[in-house]
């Protein structure tokens, strides 16, 4: 077949058998060979093309040029590359676009422009995709438009309807920008998306972030409208808050487990529906506020660290939705509307408040109940209590809080599979408990728990207090003051006293910092005093065991004062501790621990004294501590200062073979382990302490 290269001007039906052009405008283009587009082609009419394009023995070959088409557009082939703009400005009239692939695809008019998926598939941009102003795109549901490469959208995406979707799809970093409307759009795209060049679009029905960061900044914007949705998965995120223009809802689904982020409104009015149908739990990073629907397919968690206590408020009258009975809220959840006569959910689904009438509620509109589930009831970490912390409280309608004139029904739950809260606990003796500031006690009429595998619930009614609560045994729960007595080598001083460097520098910590052995107690993040009280050495740490080895493990932190005795937080209540028979251990961190050589038996009316200045008291005797003073009773033993590491030996990594060594931390000041004397700043008296012990290691098993 002969070809020609030619400039046609045609004002009728241009029908080609095989042309090489390199510019033609044309009133209509009907293909039924081939055309290799070197140039610019405008077809003021209607182009029909049969074949397969590039590369092909018809259709039309377009990598090299320009096709500009005013008409509706018949092509059949799979692709068409190069540059295709569909134009037409006719206001009242449509275009008919070819739902196949482009590497660049311009739209530009007012002419309504509807793909035709009649071969049933999607619209592809591989290189540019750009609408102008004005231009209307219209969509089927089904059919979506890819694009792989660059965005530009002035236009409109399906302006009479709420579906219309845009998938940025690429495997190379996309941009998007243009002061158009998106209905519905999705990143797919692992590399990512940036907004670019001030952005200025608005989003009216869904963003969907599946995969990728979505780029945007506060210079490079985007618009959500009013009762837009944001879904996202984990393989996602949002780098920075879009323009509320309104309400918007989140959806979080999707393999695995997320943070949330900047897609999380500040504003306490515009978050709608919150919906969790992640396979992973949803760690909250902010406090935030949902206005209407809560639905949780996985938990929520508001606490992602001790030092963390993200707040949930939520707002309607009717209860968060547990479609999944597993999951739940770790953390707060504050409720502003309350009802009476009817269940009122918090947590999970176990965990509620009835008011069973007006006169019961009182003053009370607000409550916020705080749960830790795995966790030791805070404040008093207690062995025979079920291992899930409980806080509440309620409010006025001014938001004061109120300690009296209620009596509300308190529904509780907790886990019995797959991991166990009940401590081994008989479920039919669990009732609630109040911790009255000194100890727990028996609050309302519990009825006689249930076990509802993965749960177990009760509830109790006529609780007219609030605070800490507690699931424990029926009976007050009490713990028995234990006096106890340790000095430390480094601060000690003779006559039976240590020195108060730290407490006199004001060095010492409100709360005890998350290192050893500290942080062996589960409470440690809960445990904070306003001031340290007179007369304190430093922070310690009682450990009561079953066993010498192994069993169960109690941790108490208290205060160690001048005088040797352990104290409560008060800094003047010798410490209290759990009914039982116990190995004691006493820890310190940079002192090698001691534990008693027999069982103490601490029970009510027993006189519980542990001396542990006295080698016949120790686990291993002489050898478990060093003598530092002779007193009337004998000699006096102390704790064997230089473990600066707190791995239960002295040895070179603490005087100078370790970064956090005496030697290195030298002329340091402040609450540092390496200050084995306690002096508030580390010397060589340090490193000479440690040298002088080097080779000792705590005896405790």
């Amino acid at each position: 077949m002969q070809q020609w290269s030619r400039v046609i001007q045609w004002v009728g039906i241009l029908a080609v058998l095989g042309w090489t052009i390199t510019a033609a405008q044309v009133q209509g283009l009907v293909n039924k060979g081939v055309i290799c587009n070197q140039g610019i082609i405008k077809v003021k009419g209607v182009l029909q093309s049969s074949g397969q394009g590039s590369g092909k023995k018809e259709g039309i070959d377009n990598e090299e040029g320009i096709l500009v088409v005013e008409g509706n557009a018949f092509v059949q082939q799979d692709s068409l590359l190069g540059r295709v703009e569909f134009v037409r400005d006719r206001d009242g009239f449509i275009q008919i676009i070819p739902s196949i692939t482009y590497a660049s695809v311009y739209f530009a008019g007012i002419s309504r422009k509807i793909i035709d998926t009649s071969y049933h598939r999607a619209l592809v941009a591989l290189d540019t995709f750009v609408t102008r102003s004005q231009t209307q795109l219209e969509l089927k549901p089904s059919y979506p438009i890819i694009t792989l490469g660059r965005v530009r959208h002035n236009g409109w995406i399906n302006p009479a309807r709420l579906f219309g979707r845009v998938i940025l799809l690429g495997d190379r970093w996309q941009q998007v920008d243009g002061k158009g409307i998106f209905r519905e759009l999705e990143l797919n795209n692992p590399q990512g998306a940036e907004v670019v060049n001030g952005g200025g679009f608005r989003i009216t029905t869904i963003l969907d972030l599946k995969r990728g960061i979505f780029q945007n900044t506060a210079d490079s914007n985007f618009v959500l409208a009013d009762g837009a949705w944001i879904r996202r998965t984990p393989d996602a995120q949002l780098a920075h808050t879009p323009i509320f223009a309104g309400k918007v809802s989140i959806e979080y689904y999707g393999n695995g487990a997320l943070t949330t982020g900047p897609e999380i409104p500040h504003s306490d009015t515009v978050l709608q529906q919150l919906r969790i149908r992640t396979t992973g739990p949803v760690t909250a990073d902010r406090s935030f506020t949902v206005n209407d629907t809560l639905w949780l397919e996985n938990s929520l968690i508001m606490e992602p660290d001790p030092q963390l206590r993200f707040t949930l408020t939520y707002t309607p009258l009717f209860d968060p939705v547990f479609a999944n009975r597993n999951a739940e809220i770790e953390g707060t959840l504050y409720r502003t509307n309350l009802k009476t006569g009817r269940l009122n959910r918090f947590n999970n689904w176990y965990t509620y408040v009835v008011f069973p009438a007006e006169e019961d509620r009182g003053a009370v509109r607000r409550m916020s109940v705080r749960v830790k589930p795995q966790t030791p009831p805070f404040p008093d970490q207690n062995p025979q209590m079920v291992e899930r912390a409980f806080e509440v409280h309620a409010y006025d309608e001014a938001g004061d809080e109120l300690d009296t004139g209620f009596a509300l029904t308190f529904g509780y739950g907790w886990r019995v599979a797959p991991y166990d809260e009940t401590q081994g606990l008989p479920v039919q003796n669990i009732v609630l408990q109040w911790w009255d500031g000194e100890q727990w006690k028996v609050i309302g009429k519990s009825d006689t728990a249930r076990v509802d595998t993965p749960w177990a619930y009760g509830k109790a009614r006529n609780v007219t207090a609030l605070g800490y609560f507690a699931l424990g045994p029926r009976g007050e729960v009490e713990r028995i003051v234990v006096n106890m007595r340790v000095f430390l080598e480094g601060p000690y001083q003779r006559g039976g006293q240590m020195r108060l460097w730290l407490h006199q520098l004001g060095m010492l910590p409100r709360t005890p910092p998350n290192i050893y052995p500290y942080n062996l107690d589960p409470q440690r993040p809960f445990i904070r005093v306003d001031e340290i009280p007179d007369s304190v050495v430093d922070w310690i740490v009682v450990e009561l065991r079953t066993l010498q080895s192994g069993g169960k493990r109690i941790f108490r932190t208290g205060f160690l004062r001048y005088d040797g005795t352990i104290v409560e937080l008060d800094g003047k209540t010798p410490m209290r501790l759990e009914a039982g028979n116990y190995y004691i251990v006493v820890h310190h961190r940079n002192h090698l621990a001691v534990m008693t050589k027999q069982k103490v038996q601490i029970q009510p009316g027993v006189a519980s004294i542990v001396d542990l200045t006295r080698a016949q008291f120790l686990y291993g005797g002489s050898n478990a501590a060093k003598v530092v003073d002779v007193g009337a009773g004998g000699y006096v033993y102390a704790l064997i200062g230089g473990d600066v590491n707190g791995d239960g030996k002295v040895d070179r990594a603490d005087y100078d073979g370790s970064p956090q060594s005496s030697w290195e931390q030298r002329n340091q000041e402040g609450y540092i382990e390496a200050d084995s004397n306690l002096d508030g700043i580390v010397t060589t008296k340090d490193v000479n302490l440690n040298w002088n012990n080097r080779g000792r290691r705590s005896l405790v098993p």
